[in-house]
Formats: structure tokens, sequence, C-alpha cells
């Protein structure tokens, strides 16, 4: 995984959730980080941004249920408890008396009843007392390195970030990479435009269980991960039309592959396929290699910047 940093934006966040061995999130005991910026070589004084062995923050939010939740509950995407210290757009994880666990991420926040709202229903019954606690670590990308601007015009990095967690599970150090970009890619008005292609999505979706957001979501992730494996630079297509197109496409195609009943929907849902697959297309048309990140085994420093240069239109330079 890697994360985008803002060139001059300060002090920034880097949230991981950590995980075992089997791929399950894991709440460790303890959490530290360290930051290099791999242009330079081991010996390299502006090699080391932060200090390995620096403590990272584990969320402390922590309650216990005061209902059942998930399978077998009223609403499946509800959790009630006592909400101090939890936040909307955040993950937590639930775990009932058994030890079994399931990672949640919060919609809303609502002192009346009190209780949390999720994204996404949850899919094993969880009784009451059961425990929610924070699990998300986050690290600090410190504001000067943010704004060095000759490694910014360097290419931004690549830096690293190495994670190491303790807790008596069965984890390694993880390690991810950051680069630092003018911008960052915000998400676009795709609701709207997926609204405007098909109206009927709107009452499907408030009866069928499975929201447009939900289906937008997904389809942001997919459209990140397809243009990374087409060596494309997401920053390259922020606002690029073809893009948008594409997008809004594969999230009303995904919108149909969960709620779809019949023939009719079916055929939607292929329609909406073929449209994504028509613009993805175009948009690998003459394309050339996106950036990369390759550490030499000898001295394990990486080039400086990236494979090409990027043009995003909402860059300042």
């Amino acid at each position: 995984m890697s994360h985008t940093i803002t060139f001059e934006g300060g002090d920034q966040d880097i949230v991981v959730v950590a995980l075992d061995s089997q791929g399950k999130a894991v709440i460790p005991t303890t959490a530290t980080y360290g930051i290099v910026y791999l242009p330079v070589g081991e010996t390299d004084p502006d090699r080391e941004i932060v200090a390995s062995g620096t403590a990272a923050t584990i969320d402390p939010a922590s309650a216990v249920t005061t209902a059942d939740a998930g399978l077998g509950s009223a609403n499946t995407r509800r959790v009630e408890l006592p909400v101090a210290g939890f936040e909307a757009n955040r993950q937590y994880l639930i775990r009932d008396p058994d030890g079994k666990t399931e990672l949640i991420r919060v919609k809303s926040v609502s002192t009346a009843g009190p209780h949390l709202d999720l994204w996404y229903d949850i899919p094993s019954r969880f009784v009451t007392g059961s425990t929610v606690e924070g699990v998300e670590i986050t690290a600090s990308f410190p504001s000067a390195e943010a704004a060095d601007e000759e490694h910014f015009e360097d290419g931004g990095g690549p830096y690293r970030i190495t994670w190491a967690f303790g807790g008596g599970f069965a984890t390694t150090p993880v390690h991810e990479m950051i680069f630092v970009e003018r911008t960052q890619v915000r998400p676009l008005n795709i609701e709207q435009r997926m609204i405007q292609v098909d109206p009927k999505i709107v009452r499907r979706s408030a009866n069928g269980g499975y929201s447009v957001q939900q289906a937008v979501a997904a389809a942001y992730e997919d459209h990140r991960a397809w243009l990374n494996a087409h060596d494309l630079d997401v920053h390259e297509f922020a606002g690029d039309r073809t893009a948008r197109r594409a997008l809004v496409y594969d999230a009303l195609f995904r919108f149909y592959s969960v709620i779809a009943t019949g023939e009719v929907d079916l055929a939607k849902r292929d329609a909406y396929r073929e449209e994504r697959d028509m613009h993805r297309a175009n948009l690998t048309t003459g394309q050339t290699k996106k950036k990369t990140v390759i550490t030499d085994r000898a001295n394990d420093q990486a080039q400086a910047g990236t494979s090409r240069k990027y043009l995003s239109p909402f860059s300042l330079a």
C-alpha cells in the first residue's frame, strides 16, 4: 500500500490497521514506526526522516455494547453502546466474549440511543456485552519534510514507512511507500452522475439494502487498483472525463451486481460493464508507464522521483 502526503500540508497523519498472519484485523499492545527517504543511501544524513522505533498512536476508544448487534438483530448496521471517543468514518474492532471479531466502519455517531450507525452490515452475531475498540494506528509525517522543496522537485519520494507491532500475535514489520504530491486526489461527484444515467437506482438503493454510496466506494477502490495495474498514475486522471465515465459505469455495474433480481437487472449490469470497459480501453491507448519504486538490493536505495511526471488538472505547477 502507498500513502499520499500533500506538499506544504503541515504535519499529516498516516493511518493503518494491523493484521495478523491470517489477514485479520488485530489491536497490538504497542506500535512503532520509522520513515526514510529512499533516493539517498543508508549513510546519507537526509535518509532518516523519522527515527525507527518512534511510538505510533493506537486509537484508545473502547466501550461495551448494550444490545445484541449484527446477524439476527433488528438493524444489522447499528451498534448500541456509549459513544464517547468514537468518530464517524473510522474503523473499530467488535469482539464478543468468545473472542470472535469483526472490523466495522462507522458512518455516523448518535448520542440519542446512544449508538453507532455503520456503512456495512455486521455479518455475524455479537451478543450484548461485546467490546468495541479502536483499531486504527496513526503515525505522523513531519511538516518540515512535507515542505522540503528539493525533495519535492526531485519527485516527492519515494519514502518508506516501516511499522512494527507488538502483542503476541504473528506479525512482521510492515513496509509501505509514501509520495508527496502537490494535491490530493479528491472523490468526484459520482452519485449524481449515476442518477443521471439511471434514476431508478435511488428507489432501488433505499429498498434493497445496498446503497449507491457503497457501490461508489467499491468502484473507487477498484478504479485506483485498475489504474495501478495498467501502469497509470491516478493523479493524471483526477479530472479526466473518460476516467470519470469509467468510474460512473463501474459503480452502476457493481450496484446491479448486488441488487439484481431478474433478467432486466442482469441486462443492465452487463450493459454497464460493457460501457465501463469501453471507457477503460480508451484510457490505456498510448499511455506510458507510471511511477514504480525499485530499491537496490545492495544499498537499499531507490531512484529519485518516478518513471514519468504527471500533469494533474488540479496541479498548481
